[in-house]
C-alpha cells in the first residue's frame, strides 16, 4: 500500500490511501446483481434509478453497497463523464451523482452539459466529491446542484440526502 498527499498552498490539500485489493472481494457482476436482488419485493413503480459518475472503482462499489441499504434502488455507474452523459440519457434515472474530478472532463463541465439536453435538464445532480475546499460547494449549489456531499461519506447523512430527493 502507500499513503501521500498533496498540498497547494491557499487551495487546500488531497491526502490519499492506495491499498490493495483482496482476491476475496466480490466481482462487480456479483455486486450489481446483489443490488437488484434487494428488488426484488418493490413495485416496479416504486423503484429509482441513481447514476453515479466517477472514476473510482471503490467510490463505485462503496456508494453501491451503501446503496443497496434501500430496497427501492437501481443501481447504474461508470467511469467517464461522457458515457455518464450517454448512460442518463438513454437511462432516465431519478438522481445523478457526480464526482467532480473525472478524467475526460470535470463535474461542473459534465453538469453543463447534462442541463443543456432535454430529456436530462430536470434530473436533480448531487456533486459527490472530495473537494472540501472552501467556496465550492457554495459554486456548485449557485449553479444548480441539488447538494453538495463530500467524501469520505457520512453514511447516514449520505442516505437522508438520497432520500429527500427521491422523495
Amino acid at each position: 500500500g502507500k499513503i501521500g498527499f498533496e498540498s497547494t498552498r491557499d487551495k487546500g490539500s488531497y491526502f490519499y490511501i492506495d491499498l490493495q485489493l483482496s482476491n476475496n472481494t466480490l466481482p462487480k457482476k456479483e455486486i450489481i446483481n446483489s443490488i437488484k436482488l434487494q428488488t426484488d419485493n418493490v413495485k416496479t413503480s416504486d423503484l429509482k434509478k441513481i447514476l453515479y459518475i466517477e472514476d473510482n472503482e471503490v467510490n463505485i462499489n462503496l456508494v453501491g453497497h451503501i446503496l443497496s441499504l434501500r430496497k427501492n434502488i437501481i443501481y447504474l455507474s461508470t467511469t467517464k463523464a461522457m458515457a455518464g452523459i450517454e448512460l442518463a440519457k438513454s437511462e432516465l434515472p431519478e438522481l445523478i451523482l457526480l464526482d467532480l474530478r473525472l478524467p475526460d472532463m470535470d463535474g461542473i463541465t459534465a453538469f453543463k452539459e447534462l442541463k443543456s439536453i432535454k430529456e436530462t435538464a430536470n434530473i436533480p445532480v448531487i456533486a459527490l466529491t472530495a473537494n472540501a475546499i472552501d467556496g465550492e460547494a457554495e459554486k456548485a449549489l449557485t449553479i444548480g446542484f441539488k447538494n453538495y456531499i463530500t467524501k469520505p461519506l457520512d453514511i447516514e447523512k449520505f442516505l437522508n440526502i438520497i432520500d429527500k430527493v427521491l422523495v
